[in-house]
C-alpha cells in the first residue's frame, strides 16, 4: 500500500514572487482601486502601527524571508524524495469556466501540459511574478492517472460527488496554484503529481471548511489504500489570507493545524472567508490548507510551521498572509 511520508503546505500569491520595488506601483495600486468604498476608513483605523510595514526596506526583508521559506520546502522535498505528489489547490477561471464550475475535481489524465503565457497579455501587476509558475518553454509534467482514478473512486464510495475529467477542456490549461507548487516549491519536472481541485474562491457552490477537513480525511484514505508500493505527499496551494489580511485568523489556523485540532479550522463563520466580496476572495484559500490537515491527521507526522509572514502593502491592510508549512 501507499503511504504518506509529507505534507507541504505554501502561499501562492504573485505578490510573493513580485518584486519588492514594485508592490507600491503594481499590487497596492490596484488595491486602492479595488476597495476605493473603504480604503479611507480602513487606512484611519491602521494608521497607529501599519506605517513601518509599508517602507521598500521592511518589504525587503519580507521578500527575502518569504525566499527562504520556499528553499526550506524544496530542500524538504528533496531530502524525502516521494515518488508522487497529490496537490490541492483553487481553480481562478483557468480550467473551469462561468460553463461549469465543480465544487470538487480530480485529473487523472496522465500528463498535463503548461505553456507560458505571452506577456503581453498578463496584467502589468503581475508580469514579473509568472517566473514563478513557468519554466522558459513549454512544458510536460507527469502525473498519476492511477492514483488520480483510486482518489476519484475513493471519494465516491465516501459519498463526495468528485468531477473526475482527464483531459483539459479545449484551449485552457491547469492553473496558478499547480503551477506555483511545481515551478517554486517541488522546483522540478520529474515528479508527477496529481491535481486535486477545490472551488474555494468562486460562485455559490463552495465547500464549506468542515466539508473541505472531512474530503481531507476522505483523501487519506484513498492515498493510503492505493495498492502500490508508493510514497506520497500532499501539498496544500493557497491562502491565507488575502487581499486584506487577517493575521488573527491565520495565526489561529496555523496553531490548529498544528495540534491537529478539527474544531480549531473549521468552526470559523463562512463569512470570515469571504469578506468583504461575497463571491471572490483569497482569504478562503486556506480551505485547501485545511483539506491537507484533514489528510494528515491520521498520518504520524507533524506539522511545523516553517514561516508566517504578514505582507502588508497598502495602508488599508491589504497583502497576503504568506505561510509555509510542513508535516514531517
Amino acid at each position: 500500500m501507499a503511504e504518506i511520508v509529507l505534507g507541504l503546505g505554501t502561499s501562492h500569491s504573485p505578490q510573493l514572487s513580485t518584486p519588492p520595488e514594485e508592490w507600491e506601483t503594481g499590487h497596492a495600486a490596484k488595491d486602492r482601486r479595488d476597495y476605493a468604498d473603504i480604503f479611507e476608513e480602513r487606512s484611519q483605523q491602521n494608521a497607529s502601527w501599519i506605517g513601518p510595514e509599508l517602507t521598500l526596506e521592511r518589504w525587503r526583508e519580507k521578500y527575502a524571508a518569504v525566499d527562504r521559506a520556499v528553499r526550506t520546502l524544496t530542500g524538504t522535498v528533496e531530502r524525502i524524495q516521494p515518488d508522487v505528489v497529490v496537490i490541492v489547490g483553487d481553480d481562478q477561471r483557468e480550467v473551469f469556466k462561468d460553463d461549469g464550475t465543480p465544487a470538487m475535481a480530480v485529473y487523472w489524465g496522465d500528463h498535463l501540459e503548461v505553456v507560458p503565457p505571452d506577456l503581453r497579455t498578463v496584467a502589468d501587476f503581475r508580469r514579473s511574478s509568472k517566473w514563478a509558475e513557468y519554466w522558459d518553454e513549454p512544458t510536460t509534467y507527469q502525473c498519476d492517472p492511477s492514483l488520480g482514478a483510486h482518489i476519484i473512486e475513493t471519494l465516491v464510495e465516501r459519498e463526495f460527488d468528485v468531477t473526475q475529467f482527464s483531459k483539459m477542456p479545449e484551449g485552457r490549461q491547469i492553473g496558478h496554484a499547480f503551477n506555483f507548487a511545481c515551478k517554486r516549491v517541488l522546483a522540478t519536472k520529474e515528479i508527477p503529481y496529481v491535481p486535486v481541485l477545490l472551488n474555494v474562491f468562486y460562485g455559490m457552490n463552495q465547500p464549506s471548511a468542515r466539508r473541505c477537513y472531512a474530503f481531507g480525511q476522505a483523501l487519506h484514505d484513498a492515498i493510503t489504500s492505493w495498492p502500490e508500493d508508493k510514497r506520497v505527499a500532499v501539498l496544500a496551494s493557497g491562502g491565507l489570507s488575502h487581499t486584506l489580511i487577517d493575521e488573527e485568523m491565520d495565526r489561529a489556523m496555523l496553531a490548529a493545524m498544528e495540534r491537529k485540532d478539527p474544531e480549531g479550522m473549521t468552526s470559523w463563520p463562512e463569512s470570515r472567508f469571504r469578506y468583504p466580496k461575497k463571491f471572490g476572495f483569497g482569504t478562503s484559500e486556506t480551505k485547501s490548507w485545511i483539506a491537507v490537515a484533514g489528510a494528515m491527521e491520521q498520518t504520524d507526522l507533524s506539522m511545523e510551521v516553517v514561516d508566517y509572514i504578514p505582507l502588508y502593502r497598502a495602508s488599508v491592510g491589504s497583502g497576503v498572509g504568506a505561510a509555509f508549512a510542513r508535516w514531517v
